[in-house]
């Protein structure tokens, strides 16, 4: 069953070392423009700087590799009408697990 709460420290920290070597160090900026329109301190991430483009790889590893052997060996299937591909190969390549990849379309 899913936590009702965030991660703690100790998971982000362990989540960190196993993305050691795959997601980049990104840096933080802060926003003057949207700092001054919610009346206080906003920083944004720049997950942009990916090599993917996105955050998406960081969730796609850690989960491939929380997974326990019997499940890896099972194989991995994710589907996306978004920008996910690389990010999904590029975990269960690292990771061993056999994937699919289903991708939706949605124009004709």
């Amino acid at each position: 069953m899913a936590k009702a709460t965030g991660p703690d420290l100790i998971e982000i920290e362990e989540a960190r070392r196993r993305l050691d070597g795959v997601a980049r160090v990104t840096p933080v900026y802060g926003s003057e423009t949207l700092s001054g329109l919610v009346g206080r301190e906003v920083h944004l991430k720049a997950e942009n700087l990916q090599r993917t483009g996105s955050f998406k790889i960081r969730g796609a590893v850690n989960k491939i590799a929380t997974l326990a052997p019997e499940e890896r060996g099972a194989g991995v299937v994710a589907a996306s009408a978004s920008r996910t591909r690389w990010p999904r190969r590029r975990s269960s390549w690292s990771r061993r697990a056999r994937r699919s990849s289903i991708r939706t379309r949605t124009r004709p």
